[in-house]
């Protein structure tokens, strides 16, 4: 995580240096920023990054080195490897007309990721979910297809959450679905046959619906 350049005092009187403050970006922290040195002498430098403040990707500064003596410059470079996982919505909302709707997930961090749904099989009997893991490179982006299966079901509304997981990251997604009244008339048969000798018959009369 550190790394280390000597500064040294090649001429032959004493010198003051310090880093100017303006080159030092918010990512890098050197362990000492100033100091005097007597001819022929040397200090050592050491530079260390914090990645964790940043996003993914390449990251690069000048640090000027002043002094009585002149100035010295030295390029400081750094990449941020990451993953971030990230889900388009925390509620998804079936109404009474909608069958299917689908949620977004997308990395946006440099390097590839996998995810999954981790209370897969705590999901709810009337609702579906595809695909239930996979893999996404960075940059990417992929589509999750949530569906309602309203049959049998009363008039209500109806929620479950799913719980998507990749990592140390945990998003959970809230689903909703409204299941309308609905009465439905069914007859036993479509047709009915006395021929030339049966007197009566019957057929039965159903409410396959949600509702009376």
């Amino acid at each position: 995580g550190d790394t280390s350049l000597t500064v040294s005092n090649v001429g032959n009187a004493s010198l003051s240096w310090r880093v100017e403050e303006g080159s030092l970006p918010d990512w890098l922290r050197v362990s000492s920023s100033e100091g005097e040195l007597e001819m022929g002498g040397s200090a050592v430098v050491t530079f260390s990054v914090d990645r964790s403040i940043k996003s993914p990707g390449p990251y690069s500064e000048e640090v000027v080195f002043l002094s009585d003596g002149g100035e010295g410059r030295v390029s400081v470079s750094m990449l941020v490897s990451r993953a971030v996982f990230e889900v388009s919505s925390a509620l998804l909302e079936l109404s009474a007309e909608d069958t299917e709707t689908s949620l977004s997930l997308s990395n946006a961090g440099n390097i590839d990721l996998s995810w999954s749904v981790s209370s897969a099989d705590g999901i709810a009997s009337w609702l579906s979910v595809a695909p239930l893991s996979g893999e996404l490179s960075g940059g990417g982006e992929e589509a999750v297809v949530f569906r309602g299966d309203r049959q049998g079901l009363a008039a209500g509304s109806y929620s479950d959450t799913v719980e998507f997981v990749s990592g140390d990251s945990v998003f959970s997604v809230v689903v909703e679905m409204a299941v309308a009244i609905q009465p439905l008339l069914s007859v036993s048969s479509s047709s009915l046959e006395f021929g030339s000798a049966l007197g009566d018959t019957s057929l039965t009369v159903l409410n396959v619906g949600n509702s009376d």
